[in-house]
């Protein structure tokens, strides 16, 4: 509720909202980019456009930072790595 209250404007109502809850002020401030850019927009096409582009983003950095991380191998792996010993 506090989400679409935010994104029709009614930024004060959401926050009131979601003061009682502990977590209340994260949820707004932890979606805020998210809840902007559907703020913006002015039809269903154009929320769904936005959403298309703000996942293809976000996959396009995940893929980018998990080049980054240097995992030990998988169990899977290293089992075929046995097998190809053998």
């Amino acid at each position: 509720m506090a989400a679409g209250l935010y994104i029709l404007g009614f930024r004060e109502a959401a926050h009131r909202l979601m003061k009682p809850f502990t977590w209340g002020e994260h949820f707004i401030e932890l979606n805020k980019e998210l809840l902007d850019l559907y703020a913006a927009c002015n039809t269903p096409e154009e929320v769904i456009k936005a959403q298309n582009e703000y996942l293809e983003r976000i996959d396009k950095e995940r893929e980018e930072h998990s080049r980054d991380i240097d995992l030990p191998p998988s169990s899977s792996e290293e089992e075929e790595d046995e097998e190809e010993a053998e």
